[in-house]
């Protein structure tokens, strides 16, 4: 069994979209608000966290197409790992791209 449970029940997974679009309620009107759907993700399959955050982010977005969310991969969120590479984080930056928006990074 995977490290992280969630990946792979989905009863976890029914609580767990619902939380985030409780966390979208709650800070609609906060554009300085981004999420991370989960930190560190790691030793899991990365086709069943794409899943996962694939859906999440669409419930998300249906809310609030702007919302900044973070997204890594599943090698302690290291974009380097090749492989593995996130589709839904693609997803992400090409929207930012197809509005025209650079996707933004605070140093």
């Amino acid at each position: 069994m995977p490290a992280v449970s969630l990946i792979v029940d989905a009863k976890l997974q029914e609580r767990f979209i619902p939380l985030w679009l409780e966390f979208e309620r709650r800070y609609h009107d906060r554009p300085d608000v981004a999420f991370e759907l989960l930190n560190e993700v790691r030793d899991i399959d990365p086709k069943l966290w794409n899943d996962l955050a694939q859906r999440t982010v669409e419930g998300i977005r249906a809310k609030n197409p702007t919302r900044k969310i973070i997204l890594g991969g599943t090698r302690w969120n290291s974009a380097a790992a090749e492989r593995e590479r996130n589709s839904v984080l693609r997803l992400e930056l090409s929207q930012h791209a197809e509005r025209r928006q650079p996707v933004q990074s605070r140093r």
